[in-house]
């Protein structure tokens, strides 16, 4: 009998993304998406208790068209396995204070769950932001809550940026901020401009529960 190989779902808007993801396709993005605001502290995509999403971005951008502070993050996944690749993410932006109920800006591209696994090659993130006033920004491009992993190769975390307005102590990881217990395994990753203020970690901040390792890994004017 003939092998019966799955076929991609290709996808143009933000809606076919969506629709692509609750139904745990592989995906492949035909063009560039600009996305619409999720809000302050939302989420544009939820990703949640899906097994073996794959989303191949075939060179092309994910994000949203400009930096501001109703954008929201890109991707929030949560117990879930999810391979990305060959994408862009950028112009994510979670900002936190406590007029609009949140204490914390957490993951300005991507929030990773625990029980999570997320593996990105060949994948670019820029120009993502967490920021806060009263309250504390951690991971300018990707959060990771203890318990998850988080593999990246052959990547780019550039100009992604943490900072704390006024009123708390600052954030922590302008390109990524790990949890306790999470594991971040990183081969051939560039992290460049990546900026914050009041900030630990100019590039990645890490808990010292958390598992970390790097090979051939390239860090250049990272400041916080």
């Amino acid at each position: 009998l003939p092998t019966m190989v799955p076929t991609d779902t290709r996808v143009w808007t933000q809606a076919e993304l969506s629709a692509a993801i609750a139904s745990n396709a592989t995906i492949r993005l035909g063009c560039d998406i600009t996305l619409s605001a999720a809000g302050a502290t939302g989420s544009r995509f939820s990703i949640s208790g899906i097994t073996g999403l794959v989303i191949n971005g075939n060179g092309f951008t994910l994000g949203f068209s400009s930096s501001s502070t109703s954008n929201g993050r890109i991707f929030y996944i949560d117990s879930s396995t999810v391979n990305i690749t060959d994408l862009t993410l950028e112009n994510g932006y979670i900002y936190a204070s406590y007029n609009n109920g949140g204490v914390a800006a957490l993951g300005g591209a991507i929030y990773l769950g625990g029980g999570s696994t997320l593996t990105m090659t060949s994948c670019t993130l820029s120009s993502n932001r967490v920021s806060g006033a009263y309250a504390n920004g951690m991971g300018g491009a990707i959060y990771a809550i203890g318990g998850s992993t988080l593999v990246i190769a052959s990547s780019t975390l550039s100009d992604n940026q943490c900072t704390c307005h006024v009123g708390y102590h600052g954030g922590s990881g302008c390109a990524i901020y790990t949890g306790s217990s999470t594991m971040l395994t990183m081969t051939s990753v560039l992290f460049s401009g990546n900026t914050g203020s009041k900030n630990r970690g100019a590039a990645i901040s890490a808990n010292q529960a958390a598992s970390l390792r790097m090979t051939l890994c390239t860090f250049s004017g990272n400041y916080a």
